[in-house]
C-alpha cells in the first residue's frame, strides 16, 4: 500500500510539485488516499482535502463470526464475483456457497457467461479481461491485509453508503476515527458501497465533494 501511495504521489508531483493537493479515493481508493496524504504532509506539503468514499480501515470489516478455519480462497472468489456483478448490476444464477466450491476458472466462466449475455464482454476476449481483473483483485487484497495505518495530523471527510452491510461492531466511522487526528467529519450517503459511484447515488456524492471543494476555495 506504500508502495502504491508512493508512486502515485510522483506522478502528482510530477504534474503539480507543490500543494495544497486535492486527495479522493473511493473504496480501496481511499485507503490509498489517506496514505498519499501522509506521505505528502511528510514531505511537508499541504493537504486541501482528503476525502474517504466508503472506505474501511483495513480489517475491521471482515465479518467477526467467520469461521477460522474458511478457505481465504474461496472467499476471495465470492467476494470478486460479487464485486463485479454489483459494478454492473448484473445478477448471479449461482448462490455464494457455489462460488465457493468452485475453483478460479470455473468462477471466471460464470462471471462469463453472465457478461456476455448482458452485452458487457466479449466471448472472444472476455475470459482473459476477468481474469487481469482477478489478479488486480488478488494483489490489491494482498496489499490491504499487509497494511497497517499510522495517524494522519490534518483532517478527513468520510462519506459512508448508508445501505452498506459492514460487520457487526464496525462503527459509523469504518474505522478512521482513531487514526485521522485533525477530525472526521462523516456524512452518510444513501445507496450500497457499489452503489455510490452509479446513477443515482453519485449525484449525492458528487454534491458533498463539491461542497467540499468550495469550502476550501
Amino acid at each position: 500500500m506504500e508502495e502504491m501511495a508512493a508512486l502515485y504521489v510522483a506522478a502528482i508531483r510530477a504534474e503539480q510539485p507543490e500543494g495544497p493537493y486535492l486527495l479522493a479515493g473511493w473504496s480501496l481508493g481511499g485507503v490509498i488516499a489517506f496514505e498519499m496524504a501522509r506521505q505528502l504532509r511528510a514531505q511537508g506539503q499541504a493537504v486541501g482535502l482528503l476525502a474517504l468514499v466508503d472506505a474501511f480501515v483495513p480489517g475491521v470489516q471482515q465479518p467477526s463470526s467467520e469461521a477460522p478455519d474458511k478457505d481465504p480462497d474461496a472467499s476471495v472468489r465470492v467476494a470478486f464475483a460479487q464485486t463485479v456483478a454489483q459494478a454492473f448490476s448484473l445478477t448471479l444464477p449461482v448462490t455464494d456457497e457455489a462460488l465457493e466450491r468452485m475453483d478460479d476458472d470455473a468462477m471466471l466462466g460464470t462471471l462469463l457467461a453472465v457478461g456476455v449475455q448482458a452485452g458487457l464482454l466479449e466471448e472472444a476476449t472476455g475470459r482473459e479481461q476477468l481474469r487481469a481483473l482477478f489478479r488486480v483483485y488478488q494483489a490489491n487484497l494482498r496489499a490491504m491485509d499487509r497494511y497497517t495505518p499510522g495517524p494522519y495530523e490534518g483532517p478527513a471527510l468520510l462519506l459512508a453508503a448508508t445501505e452498506a452491510t459492514p460487520s457487526p461492531g464496525v462503527p459509523r466511522h469504518r474505522g478512521w476515527e482513531p487514526w485521522v487526528r485533525g477530525g472526521l467529519d462523516v456524512r452518510d450517503v444513501p445507496g450500497g458501497h457499489h452503489q455510490l459511484m452509479q446513477e443515482p447515488y453519485v449525484r449525492h456524492v458528487a454534491t458533498l465533494l463539491r461542497e467540499a471543494l468550495e469550502d476550501k476555495s
